[in-house]
């Protein structure tokens, strides 16, 4: 993990805990965010990278979102609140409602960066009234709490939608090798993690131990090759 990464998960624990008069218990998601996820799946180069740190007690997060191959100019207004990119409840593989508009409280969240975007987002609230959208947050908090949430951007190359990530915990991941978490192991998760550790992207640090380097890539080729 880098330092401005490390700098701006501090903050966003923070800003959390300051917004919950209890000690609250944070739940850490991480996640990539990839077109074949999308329901059906698209032709793009895009690729994204999230980071969530969640209170079930007061139904607060963070979210940090960094995507390569997209720019603001590339995204598209989608239905309900026509904003290009929401929280759904549903399933991999499955199409579900919106529970949560990331430009319900900041019209414009997004800023570029040479090679894409950047989301950052000190505190949200899983549910509740935003525009179009009315979700609840004891429905959501269960839905969130055993992976039955993900994120879609949309834009005008693919108004149905061009990344998608499935919210979850990324230590958890049954097959630490596949990289895209579509319950598969093929040359999509090589390819993919190819272009994570080339990024210095932190879900490259396959290892767990803080570094992005030779390492991560021996031990995800071992953990490839063996099939996890």
């Amino acid at each position: 993990m880098n330092s401005r990464t490390a700098r701006r998960i501090a903050a966003s624990a923070g800003a959390l805990l300051a917004a919950s008069a209890a000690h609250a218990h944070f739940l850490v998601f991480n996640f990539v965010l990839v077109p074949n996820q999308v329901v059906p799946g698209v032709p793009s180069d895009a690729i994204g990278v999230g980071h969530i740190v969640y209170s079930h007690h007061t139904g607060l997060f963070s979210i940090d979102l960094t995507v390569w191959g997209i720019h603001t100019a590339d995204l598209a207004g989608a239905a309900p609140n026509n904003n290009p990119a929401y929280i759904y409840v549903g399933a991999m593989g499955q199409n579900g409602d919106p529970i949560v508009d990331l430009a319900a409280d900041n019209p414009t969240p997004w800023t570029d960066t040479p090679e894409g975007m950047e989301l950052h987002l000190p505190t949200v609230f899983l549910g509740g009234d935003q525009g179009n959208i009315s979700s609840d947050f004891g429905l959501n908090n269960e839905a969130i709490t055993a992976f039955q949430t993900y994120i879609e951007i949309f834009t005008h190359a693919h108004p149905n939608g061009e990344l998608r990530g499935q919210i979850l915990y990324g230590p958890t991941l049954p097959c630490l090798a596949d990289r895209d978490v579509d319950g598969f192991l093929t040359g999509d998760d090589y390819d993919l993690y190819v272009r994570l550790f080339e990024l210095g992207a932190d879900l490259a640090d396959f290892n767990q131990d803080g570094f992005v380097n030779g390492d991560d890539f021996d031990e995800f080729v071992a953990a490839f090759e063996a099939g996890c």
